[in-house]
């Protein structure tokens, strides 16, 4: 089960949401972004300190967020940052998270 503080970032992130779509038009006029309905993301302890059935239940939780919210580990995070960094210092571009260039 899904720790309490877990818990509380994924509700923290889900109000922010809520906050953002209820208020859409103010932020799009002060920050001149095209701003829609933001995905959220919450950042947790490292997978390779986490048991085979933690990371199930991860995936699971991320399946079921359908994207809304992600909880992604900080081991995922360095990963991601490695990619991009890659990307950019052989194609001069950031390539999306797996894409891999032609």
């Amino acid at each position: 089960d899904p720790s309490s503080v877990l818990t509380h970032a994924e509700q923290q992130v889900l109000n922010w949401q809520r906050w953002i779509r209820q208020n859409i038009a103010y932020i799009r006029f002060e920050s001149q972004l095209p701003m829609n309905d933001p995905e959220g993301l919450v950042i947790i302890g490292l997978r390779s300190q986490m048991s085979q059935d933690e990371i199930h239940q991860l995936e699971e939780r991320n399946i079921s967020r359908r994207g809304r919210i992600k909880v992604i580990t900080f081991d995922d995070l360095a990963l991601q940052l490695n990619h991009l960094i890659e990307n950019v210092a052989t194609f001069g571009r950031c390539l999306p998270y797996g894409v891999v260039a032609p």
